[in-house]
């Protein structure tokens, strides 16, 4: 069984306030959310994972392992993103 993560009141304030936002840019909207606690982080990025299942696309997930790898891969891929993501408009989560 697996324990579905919840924020507490204030975190689904942000939460929402992050969602009307990307609901306002459909187009490109760059994010940025700090947390010292990952969870929050998690539980934003589950739930905009979903949001975007349901319009068949899907979070593009990038999770560099050193700082090399961000520069050499990452942002290469950033700039010029693979064809099922630029024409899905898919959104990309990176964790860094």
């Amino acid at each position: 069984m697996t324990k579905t993560l919840s924020l507490t009141i204030a975190g689904e304030e942000e939460w929402l306030r992050f969602k009307q936002h990307l609901e306002w840019n459909p187009h490109f909207a760059l994010f940025f959310v700090f947390s010292d606690r990952p969870l929050v982080t998690r539980v934003f990025r589950d739930r905009l994972a979903d949001i975007h299942r349901a319009r068949v696309t899907r979070l593009e997930r990038l999770d560099p392992a050193t700082p090399e790898e961000l520069l050499k891969h990452l942002l290469p891929t950033l700039l010029h993103p693979p064809g099922h993501v630029r024409d899905q408009r898919a959104p990309t989560w990176l964790d860094l």
